[in-house]
């Protein structure tokens, strides 16, 4: 009755807008400029759609068939997430959830819109059962689909206890916080056809249910931002956790075109999806909830992910623009001299001062427990005697000085006289003059680790998996791979595999069958998803120069003191900063970490995996 209802209105609305522009009583000029107002119209209607369309990055995802009957319902696009449930006229005496007949899915901004996605399953068998109840997706995730069963006959049939779970979806690289949430009252649009929507730029998290089963009594609806940023890289299990997010898709992806089995969980739409992690692994999630079951051969052996043999290393250091000034002079030697003669003398004293320069490392980047970071930092900077090296571990901390690495001095000698009166004096003061040089870097930090798929070796017919050992074997064997150990870290080691035909695969063979899988794989080893940058600087603070500042006095006759002793007082200063010297201010290099293989969603439905 829905279908007939439909194609009426569908029909009525087509004759409408044949009579309003045909016209067979007006005269034929008035007719043919109806026709050109009309396709004005249309043109105008097409291109305004069209710029919505652009600035909105919205679709619309029909559920008019897919939601009548018992499975999962989505938006269209895998990087699209809920913004709006759009809903059919009110049956006030029976408002079943077959009238909710779409929704308006919207991509989320940069950086989350061209990315890796990860998809889970929440299990709401029994969340909207009970009245005045919310149901959530996970924090960080964001709704795309919903799984509806049935009350029996007629299939269509069906109430809010029959939203048995959610299809929940975040960019991979999204953190698991969101940016701001609202709760939107939808009680007036549940009540009317249309759509009932979040603000523009938020998308549905949960759902909630009032005092009753009918889908009117849907009343409010959770709404939320994406975050501002991904989460700042400092700490080790920050890290980890990021790399693991954003090389699930790919690595399922890729085990899935080598011939291993069950790529993806029981709920699954696609490889990749419905993926649970314990510690470093991933595991194609194996839970049973309401209307899906796992099935097919060893459906409780399915792939699994083992990440492992974790390490850093220094890719580069990128040295910025070098800030030289001049600090403020120091005293490093000070006396007085003293004419008790009834005649001028000449007073000259001597100093040798060896002056040795310090070079200071502090950091501008945050990094928590630095000592599980393990990485060390040789720099190349002018000294002295020319270019020296100088090696300092990051900490974060408090700045560091490594006087052991570099201990470079330079000799003054200084003379100076002067003519004294009688009965008079000179206080005279030996001034250091300082030079500092500040040179900020980015370090660009690699991460290692290593790969292990584990799981079983496809058979379909004898083309199901590219292992040159079982390609044939028809008992599907289970078959532990990895790539990568504690010296070659996993990008390394799959790339020179893959484009050198080594190891036990049949890479040719799989590239004729799979050609996306090259582009997976030149995701999976381009190393810039695997960096994160460190900031900070050095200091290096020398002796330029030492002069003599006099400064005459007159003698009182009961002033018996005596002069300083003369000689050459020879002594070694540290130059280094005073507390008077200002940081100085610098710009770090900029480092883009993007990777050069350019995103592509690729889904394989698993209606198309044969085992």
């Amino acid at each position: 009755m829905k279908f007939n209802q439909r194609q009426m209105t569908e029909k009525n609305g087509d004759r409408r807008l044949t009579d309003h522009v045909w016209c067979p009583s007006c005269p034929a000029d008035q007719r043919i400029g109806r026709l050109i107002l009309q396709k004005m119209f249309l043109q105008i209607f097409v291109a305004v759609t069209l710029v919505q369309y652009v600035s909105s990055q919205c679709t619309y995802s029909s559920w008019w068939y897919s939601f009548d009957t018992p499975g999962q319902s989505k938006c269209n696009e895998i990087n699209s997430y809920i913004n709006a449930l759009d809903r059919n006229d009110v049956n006030w005496a029976d408002d079943a959830l077959s009238n909710l007949e779409g929704v308006q899915c919207c991509r989320p901004p940069a950086p989350w819109n061209n990315v890796e996605q990860q998809v889970v399953y929440e299990d709401w068998t029994a969340t909207l059962d009970s009245d005045y109840t919310w149901a959530f997706c996970r924090v960080g995730y964001f709704l795309q689909g919903l799984y509806r069963s049935d009350t029996g006959w007629p299939r269509f049939k069906g109430y809010l206890f029959n939203l048995e779970s959610a299809r929940c979806t975040k960019p991979a690289n999204h953190p698991l916080n969101y940016g701001t949430c609202q709760d939107i009252d939808v009680s007036s649009c549940m009540g009317r056809k249309g759509q009932c929507s979040c603000p523009g730029g938020y998308f549905l998290t949960g759902l909630y249910r009032a005092d009753g089963d009918d889908l009117y009594f849907l009343k409010k609806i959770r709404c939320c931002t994406p975050a501002a940023k991904p989460l700042e890289m400092d700490e080790k299990s920050k890290i980890q956790t990021r790399i693991m997010d954003t090389t699930l898709w790919n690595m399922a992806t890729l085990a899935h075109y080598m011939g291993y089995g069950w790529c993806y969980g029981c709920h699954g739409l696609a490889v990749g999806e419905d993926f649970t992690r314990n510690g470093f692994t991933w595991a194609a999630d194996t839970r049973t909830f309401w209307g899906k079951w796992c099935e097919g051969d060893k459906n409780g052996e399915r792939l699994n992910l083992v990440f492992g043999d974790w390490g850093f290393a220094v890719k580069e250091i990128i040295y910025g623009k070098s800030v030289i000034e001049d600090l403020q002079a120091e005293s490093v030697d000070s006396g007085v001299l003293y004419n008790r003669a009834s005649s001028p003398v000449t007073e000259s004293i001597e100093r040798s001062k060896t002056i040795q320069e310090t070079i200071t490392h502090s950091t501008t980047s945050t990094f928590t427990n630095s000592h599980e970071l393990g990485v060390e930092l040789e720099f190349e900077i002018a000294s002295v005697k020319g270019k020296a090296s100088y090696k300092t571990r990051f900490e974060y901390s408090t700045s560091t000085t490594n006087s052991k690495s570099i201990s470079e001095t330079q000799g003054f000698t200084k003379q100076s006289s002067i003519t004294l009166g009688p009965m008079e004096g000179a206080k005279y003061e030996v001034i250091m003059s300082k030079s500092r040089t500040t040179v900020p870097y980015t370090a660009i930090i690699t991460t290692k680790f290593s790969t292990e798929m584990k799981g079983f070796l496809r058979w379909e017919d004898g083309n199901g998996n590219f292992h040159q050992d079982y390609r044939t074997n028809s008992g599907r064997p289970t078959f532990n791979y990895r790539f990568g150990d504690s010296s070659v870290p996993f990008y390394k080691a799959l790339k020179k595999q893959s484009d050198n035909n080594e190891g036990v695969w049949m890479w040719g063979m799989l590239f004729q069958k799979f050609p996306d899988a090259r582009r997976v794989i030149n995701r999976l080893t381009d190393e810039t998803q695997y960096q994160f940058t460190l900031t900070g600087k050095l200091e290096k603070v020398e002796g330029t120069s030492v002069n003599v500042k006099w400064e005459k006095m007159k003698l009182n006759r009961r002033d018996v003191s005596g002069n300083d002793a003369p000689g050459s007082n020879i002594t070694t200063y540290i130059a280094a900063s005073g507390p008077a010297d200002k940081p100085a201010v610098v710009e770090y290099p900029k480092v883009n970490l993007n990777n050069k293989e350019p995103f592509k969603p690729i889904e394989i439905p698993v209606t198309e995996v044969k085992v």
